[in-house]
């Protein structure tokens, strides 16, 4: 059975990306690397170089997963299969995900109507 990881415990042990069987047949995480800022540092940069020069117009909106450590890609409607995909070729990847075209991957909150009262 899967160990359950909370609170504290989980911070400690970084970001869970894939979960991975240990010894003790339990769950472990992949930990983060790099920090917040570096990952995103690092992301961009991979974006800019690698992955926009191939893009197409029909990519516009699509999800890009990116290995930051590598600076192989992944592009897909739904960015889970992105990231799926990216991981089962690299599974140790460093992923930063985009979404071509905008500045966010998700946008949280509505949108102003200026046409309602």
């Amino acid at each position: 059975m899967a160990k359950v990881i909370e609170g504290a415990e989980y911070e400690q042990r970084g970001a869970s990306l894939k979960p991975q069987d240990d010894a003790e047949g339990s769950m472990a995480s992949l930990s983060r690397r790099y920090s917040k800022e570096e990952l995103a540092s690092r992301g961009d940069a991979a974006f800019a170089s690698a992955v926009r020069p191939r893009l197409q117009p029909d990519d516009e909106g699509r999800f890009v997963a990116i290995d930051i450590d590598t600076n192989a890609f992944e592009i897909d409607d739904d960015e889970l299969r992105a990231c799926d995909r990216l991981r089962a070729r690299f599974p140790e990847a460093q992923i930063w995900l985009v979404r071509v075209g905008s500045r966010y991957v998700h946008r949280f909150g509505g949108r102003d109507r200026r046409d309602t009262p």
